[in-house]
């Protein structure tokens, strides 16, 4: 491994959405945010490695969308894995990333291995539904996977959280189905898995099993730390961050916050 540090950024819930307003509590400059938080990441010095977005790419999962999409992330001018959420659709992201090597056109699994780390993206799409699963086929992918010998560290990413963090309402749409054969698929690998999610517009950390699961915020909106669980969370006004995991030449790791300025003008 060099001596230079590998950076991996982890954002999430984009909300693009082209040619009109996003749904629910999108903001109405999601765009020109997602354009900053992109001019941030691709000036971040020593240069990040790899960026992993956790779903929710898109607010409708058009074709138009994932061009928007894919002219917001161009300037980046990294790595990216890019892993569906319940805003976005199969078919035409898919077709708007043919130099993706996903799984299969209808499981848009996928693994990265750059630097140290491998990264297993995980399909918990159903389309039409707000909550995610894993059934026998992506399982059985990951299984595979992680059957694989690799010596450096394992990250699996998804977008939907497949533990409760205490969020009350957000926590009853997350992996509803699939959550205990992933942990036992984490807990017979070999060394630690850290999981990366999205999808409660909150940023938290949970230990489960073996596993750290850190969950991402959106540049879309973010909600208010509520752990009620009879009522949904107001808005946040906190302000915008992501995680930047630093993996070092002696083996160790850290975890860092960065709050970029979301206000540019693009």
């Amino acid at each position: 491994m060099s001596d230079v540090p590998f950076l991996l950024a982890h954002i999430s819930d984009l909300h693009i959405a082209a040619g009109r307003q996003a749904g629910g509590h999108v903001r109405a400059d999601a765009v020109g945010r997602a354009r900053a938080l992109v001019a941030d990441l691709a000036a971040f010095r020593p240069a990040i490695g790899l960026v992993v977005i956790t779903g929710d790419l898109t607010d409708g999962g058009t074709a138009q969308d994932y061009a928007l999409l894919r002219e917001v992330l161009a300037p980046l001018g990294l790595p990216v894995v890019l892993l569906p959420g319940n805003h976005d659709a199969r078919a035409p992201m898919h077709a708007a990333f043919p130099e993706v090597a996903f799984a299969a056109p209808d499981m848009l699994c996928s693994e990265t291995k750059i630097g140290p780390v491998r990264v297993l993206g995980l399909d918990t799409l159903v389309e039409g539904e707000v909550a995610g699963r894993l059934d026998a086929r992506q399982l059985g992918w990951l299984e595979g996977k992680l059957n694989e010998r690799f010596a450096g560290p394992t990250v699996i990413a998804l977008h939907h959280p497949p533990c409760a963090a205490n969020l009350g309402a957000l926590d009853r749409n997350g992996l509803t189905r699939g959550a205990e054969a992933l942990l036992a698929l984490i807990e017979a690998a070999p060394g630690p898995v850290t999981v990366l999610c999205g999808h409660v517009h909150r940023p938290f950390i949970a230990h489960w099993g073996k596993a750290t699961v850190f969950a991402a915020s959106s540049t879309a909106f973010e909600y208010a730390l509520a752990l009620d669980a009879d009522n949904e969370p107001g808005l946040s006004t906190s302000a915008y961050g992501y995680r930047l995991h630093l993996f070092d030449a002696a083996g160790g790791r850290s975890v860092h916050r960065v709050t970029p300025d979301l206000s540019l003008k693009h």
